[in-house]
């Protein structure tokens, strides 16, 4: 399960979530890329993974932490989905997709393309996502796998029972989720968004005390 180091209550993570969804919300509404089926739907997976963040946020709070782990994959695979049409799909295969005539490839062959081809900062953000949580641990979270049932039994009664540091490792990966979707808009041709200031937009959010968070957003700029 993802953790982080930190200083914080999940209650101060939270807040901070929050007020770096408003931000990114802000700047995604400023962005204004040229439309092209390859912009609109590369466009509308970006937006459904930010709001699978924002939604992962929202039932932390509520207290329903095992679908906030739910939608951990449908979040890393809409932006990676995305990504693979912003820089791998053909017009074809846009096309086809967008009718309903073909599905999207398997997220191997989406994956294998997205790494040769896709901006370093959107590279790296996937890749932290998915090492932070690999693809049989999402895909347990999402489809009752024991990453879900061994976390609902506190040795007396069965209820979610999930440490502490794993939720706030999840606020933060929702926090990246929304990062990656900011870049991936921010790339789109026409758009308003600098790649560079949503970094910075990211890093903001963080204190000095988030050595490793602020050092892997630090390599992100260096390989812009």
């Amino acid at each position: 399960m993802v953790t982080f180091a930190t200083h914080r209550s999940l209650a101060e993570e939270l807040e901070r979530a929050f007020s770096l969804q408003s931000l990114v919300d802000k700047s995604l509404k400023k962005a204004g890329p040229t439309p092209s089926q390859k912009t609109i739907l590369s466009g509308a997976l970006y937006h459904l993974s930010c709001e699978h963040a924002s939604s992962m946020l929202l039932l932390i709070e509520a207290k329903k932490v095992g679908s906030a782990l739910a939608l951990a994959r449908p979040a890393y695979d809409a932006l990676l989905r995305g990504a693979w049409v912003s820089y791998c799909a053909s017009a074809d295969q846009i096309e086809q997709i967008s009718d309903k005539k073909a599905d999207f490839p398997g997220n191997k062959d989406i994956s294998a393309g997205v790494e040769k081809a896709a901006p370093a900062e959107l590279r790296s953000t996937l890749s932290v996502m998915h090492r932070a949580v690999p693809v049989a641990i999402r895909h347990g979270l999402t489809h009752g796998g024991v990453e879900q049932l061994m976390h609902r039994f506190d040795g007396t009664t069965i209820r979610a029972n999930f440490s502490s540091d794993t939720v706030i490792g999840f606020v933060r990966l929702a926090t990246l989720v929304m990062l990656g979707s900011a870049i991936g808009i921010a790339r789109q041709p026409g758009g308003d968004l600098d790649p560079i200031d949503v970094l910075h937009l990211f890093l903001s959010s963080f204190t000095q005390d988030d050595t490793e968070a602020r050092a892997m957003i630090d390599r992100l700029a260096d390989e812009c």
